[in-house]
């Protein structure tokens, strides 16, 4: 165990180095509004690829990782062309949607390429998330985040960075262009890393896709409310204010990102983990699996909370003059992220362990809490107003999951477990 957390922090480390130039390098070669609406798009697309992925991601995780127990390789191929039906389904509603509503925000200046590559960026996000899923429930971890955490951002910088040197200035469209280009790539390597572990094949079952609509719907409402919950801010934001706004914004919350190192980290390890544990009535096992992946944790993010403290301004000025302006939002929106690490993986346990149901119901109430608080808060303090709301909705979630996972399962999943030997039987 330990030399997999090595070897994946180690990977973490080298893809956050990736994702923190790919957002770097944007920033410093556009224009600071145009850079704002690039995010802007980024943000609702990647909220709508949620819609369009309906929680299969994590319902083929989690039947990947039991199908040596309960599935076999035939039943899990009629679910994939339940899970292909839905996403093929869902993405001409949610790419009708996005088109019209990008049409409404920008108005005059709106043009239709914008509309059709911010629709295949939403389809190829969904595939490419959902192939990753199925390659860590294949215990396969390592290899994915080797292509989704560190090829696909890499890719992206490359694109960049070649673009700036042959036209000197990125449009919104090019930028589009070279994200979708890295998550098709991601998506094609680790398909080819599935069907070469597994030989699983789609085989045609129609009565699959009510089936995989019902059964992912919890998976869903959990899966599409932590974009929600991590964009609402942004998206009100950008209503309410300016693209400046928006890209200072931005940049803050995707540098306070980088303290949840540590947790993703480790927390990609036990993913697989927990479905089989709790199927088996393991929920000793449970407790030390988590105990130990919070120990790691805390190590993991002491580092980078401390840096982010201490170098606020010096990290916000990589991505330009203009986004010093940041400081406050990233020091309100870091204590958010220290009360999440605090809290240990709370939604992923709830979710795998059979809680996805009351986990789906406050992340929803959470969601519209961050909403409201929103509409009220930025007209007074501007983006200041979009943090508080951020972190207060974040720091409910995380204390309402860890007091049910408690009482449904009888485990501590929060940091005080370090000093707990056993867990509580429920």
């Amino acid at each position: 165990m330990k030399s997999r957390y090595l070897w994946l922090l180690t990977l973490k480390i080298g893809a956050a180095g990736a994702l923190f130039l790919s957002q770097v390098l944007p920033a410093r070669f556009m224009e600071t509004g145009n850079y704002g609406n690039f995010a802007y798009i980024f943000a609702l697309t990647t909220v709508f690829s949620f819609f369009v992925s309906w929680g299969t991601d994590k319902f083929a995780l989690k039947k990947a990782s039991l199908s040596t127990l309960e599935t076999s390789h035939r039943e899990f191929g009629q679910e994939l062309f339940g899970i292909w039906s839905i996403i093929l389904i869902n993405s001409v509603v949610a790419g009708f949607a996005l088109f019209v509503y990008l049409k409404y925000f920008f108005g005059d200046g709106f043009l239709d390429m914008i509309g059709l590559l911010s629709i295949l960026l939403l389809v190829s996000i969904s595939l490419s998330r959902l192939s990753s899923s199925i390659t860590k429930g294949l215990g396969r971890v390592i290899t994915s985040e080797i292509i989704f955490s560190f090829t696909r951002p890499t890719i992206f910088i490359g694109l960049v960075v070649a673009d700036y040197f042959y036209f000197a200035e990125l449009t919104i469209n090019r930028m589009l262009v070279y994200m979708l280009t890295a998550f098709l790539i991601s998506n094609l390597l680790t398909g080819m890393v599935n069907y070469g572990k597994t030989g699983f094949c789609v085989s045609m079952h129609l009565p699959s896709i009510p089936k995989v609509y019902k059964y992912s719907f919890f998976f869903f409402i959990v899966s599409i409310g932590m974009p929600l919950l991590s964009n609402v801010d942004l998206i009100q934001l950008g209503a309410m204010r300016t693209s400046v706004d928006v890209a200072v914004y931005s940049v803050a919350s995707k540098i306070v990102n980088l303290v949840l190192l540590g947790l993703v980290s480790a927390n990609l390890l036990i993913a697989p983990k927990l479905p089989k544990l709790y199927a088996e009535n393991k929920l000793d096992k449970i407790h030390s699996t988590i105990r130990e992946n919070n120990i790691v944790v805390a190590i993991l993010t002491v580092i980078p909370i401390t840096f982010l403290i201490v170098f606020t301004s010096e990290i916000l000025n990589l991505f330009g003059s203009d986004y010093i302006a940041g400081t406050d939002i990233l020091t309100i929106l870091l204590v958010g992220q220290m009360v999440n690490v605090f809290c240990g993986p709370v939604l992923l346990t709830a979710v795998l362990t059979g809680q996805q149901k009351n986990a789906a119901l406050i992340v929803l109430f959470v969601c519209a809490l961050e909403w409201l608080l929103c509409v009220l808060l930025i007209p007074y303090y501007g983006s200041e107003g979009a943090a508080f709301a951020n972190v207060t909705a974040y720091i409910v979630m995380n204390v309402a999951l860890a007091f049910i996972v408690f009482k449904r399962i009888g485990i501590n999943v929060t940091m005080l477990n370090i000093f707990m030997k056993r867990t509580r039987h429920a």
